[in-house]
């Protein structure tokens, strides 16, 4: 028999989900030590899925389809994303889009709590265009240039504090329109894509993905913005395929150097 596949009817009717390692959407729980891989998630709502159960979330989805497809490695996925962040916002603090100000998450909750970190999914963008329009975030003026930067700098933050980590990006979803809205987020999943490609690093292209799902049947797969549970199956569902794409016989542990 072969290798199982990343399929979304793993989740048939019945079939109880596995939920992720760690708290609620956004909170860091202790994590490291062990041989586990420690998958970790950063991103806006569209990744913590805070509206949905826990069993539901990307983060419990995904773990469930990794561990079908790497059964002899216990992987852990832990669910970092933040409904409402941009990069920014995530690694400097201060203003958000609600008007509130809040401290560095990365460097007061995260760094302090995740001991260890083998591969980080990076899913931001959604709310990062949102910068466009309001000066009092991004006083100098903001655009997929500045996304860019702000993406290399999270990158660069995470390789070093975490050295050897495996770093996948993502872009968002499809709106499934032609509105202003799905126009303007796509100049910064092409600015994703362009990251992945310079860097050579996995790309999950959430985008296309639901281009063509939504091209062969009519779907419910977000709901005001969001992903809904079928939406996120079809995105945990592309996460796994690029996994076993990139890392066909195992999930490899962040490389440190002696």
């Amino acid at each position: 028999m072969g290798r199982p596949r990343c399929r979304s009817w793993v989740f048939a009717a019945g079939l109880a989900m596995l939920a992720a390692a760690g708290g609620r959407a956004g909170e860091a729980p202790a994590a490291g030590g062990g041989e586990e891989i420690v998958v970790a998630h950063f991103g806006d709502s569209t990744s913590a899925c805070s509206y949905l159960k826990p069993e539901e979330r990307v983060d419990a989805v995904l773990n469930k389809l990794l561990a079908a497809r790497y059964p002899k490695q216990k992987v852990v996925n832990l669910n970092l994303a933040r409904d409402g962040e941009f990069i920014r916002q995530l690694l400097d603090g201060g203003l958000t889009l609600g008007k509130e100000t809040v401290k560095p998450r990365y460097a007061e909750k995260i760094l302090p709590k995740v001991k260890k970190m083998d591969i980080a999914i990076l899913r931001y963008g959604q709310n990062d265009w949102k910068l466009e329009q309001r000066k009092d975030l991004a006083p100098d003026g903001y655009g997929t240039e500045a996304f860019r930067t702000d993406y290399g700098r999270l990158i660069a933050t995470l390789r070093k504090d975490y050295p050897g980590v495996r770093i996948v990006l993502e872009t968002g979803t499809c709106f499934g329109d032609d509105s202003w809205t799905d126009k303007l987020s796509r100049r910064y999943w092409d600015a994703v894509r362009a990251l992945a490609a310079e860097g050579k690093l996995p790309l999950v292209d959430n985008h296309k993905r639901w281009q063509d799902e939504l091209a062969k049947e009519k779907r419910q797969l977000r709901n005001d913005g969001h992903p809904t549970i079928e939406g996120v199956r079809v995105n945990a569902d592309e996460l796994c395929k690029v996994f076993a794409a990139t890392w066909p016989e195992r999930l490899p542990p962040a490389e440190r150097k002696p």
